[in-house]
């Protein structure tokens, strides 16, 4: 069903909303139309908020001057608010067909690793178009909204990762986390000698998925997209913020800086403690945990 759209004021009638020109610019701005018709390029923008427009329009002559007694009538009636018109957007039903779609809608988007931003793409709506008619498409919101929290409540996560312990056994840990937030440690598996390639961990983790499976739990799994359809696949969150936090040092001149510095004084302590003690001493790391 169509979803109404926010109510306007009936001053943005009067004005011309413009681009923004700054990303980091809160408020968006405007001209007065009555100002652009007589100065042109030297009408001064207003921010556009209702306050912000029946100020300026109750002090601009050349308003004043279009609309003569029409003027204050207008200003007088400013609070009243008309409706925008529908949505293109559709709501999700409640009947077990709409949830269907819009989780398979979901499930796809997850498994892909793609960006909520791809069902709002022209290029996708062609290729959906073209395969069917009559198929309809969730928005990004709905996506990123109301459709992910409900996946989150009716679905557990189950995380893995690897480490070597002081007798140099390769143990995979797993973790499951719960709807509620809280993190359960399921168990840790000796895999020593079977994690050169993915395709060897495999048969482990499927073990795990049959134990939780015969004990009525659902689990998010990594890599099995293919012969379990049914999980939602995630890729590591370690590795991705270990991306992005390289992606912020590159942007960042203060900390690409800062972490040039940091590597050029622990190359000359190094150099320092090869010359006094011919060997070198590990710096300990403060515990951020």
């Amino acid at each position: 069903m169509p979803c109404k759209g926010r109510p306007r004021h009936v001053l943005s009638t009067y004005v011309t909303i413009l681009k923004k020109t700054n990303s980091g610019d809160k408020d968006r701005q405007c001209i007065c139309n009555c100002c652009a018709e007589v100065l042109k390029d030297d009408a001064k923008p207003i921010v556009y908020r209702k306050e912000r427009i029946k100020k300026h329009l109750t002090n601009c002559e050349y308003f004043w001057n279009k609309y003569k007694e029409e003027a204050k009538k207008i200003l007088g009636n400013c609070d009243i608010d008309e409706e925008m018109p529908p949505s293109k957007h559709i709501c999700i039903d409640d009947d077990s067909a709409s949830i269907s779609s819009f989780r398979t809608n979901f499930t796809m988007t997850v498994s892909n690793s793609w960006s909520f931003q791809w069902v709002n793409n022209s290029s996708t709506y062609a290729l959906f178009h073209w395969l069917n008619l009559k198929l309809k498409l969730s928005n990004r919101k709905q996506l990123a909204g109301p459709i992910l929290n409900q996946a989150i409540k009716t679905g557990i996560t189950l995380s893995f990762d690897g480490w070597k312990n002081i007798v140099n056994q390769e143990l995979l840990g797993i973790m499951i986390i719960l709807p509620s937030g809280e993190t359960l440690i399921w168990k840790a598996v000796d895999i020593s000698n079977q994690r050169g390639r993915a395709i060897d961990v495999i048969p482990k983790i499927e073990e795990i998925l049959k134990d939780l499976k015969e004990q009525s739990i659902k689990v998010a799994a990594f890599q099995l997209r293919l012969k379990y359809p049914q999980y939602v696949f995630l890729p590591c969150f370690v590795h991705q913020c270990n991306l992005a936090v390289g992606e912020i040092f590159k942007e960042s001149s203060i900390l690409k800086n800062a972490s040039t510095n940091a590597i050029y004084f622990i190359g000359k302590l190094q150099n320092i403690q090869r010359e006094l003690y011919s060997k070198y001493y590990a710096i300990i790391t403060s515990d951020t945990k």
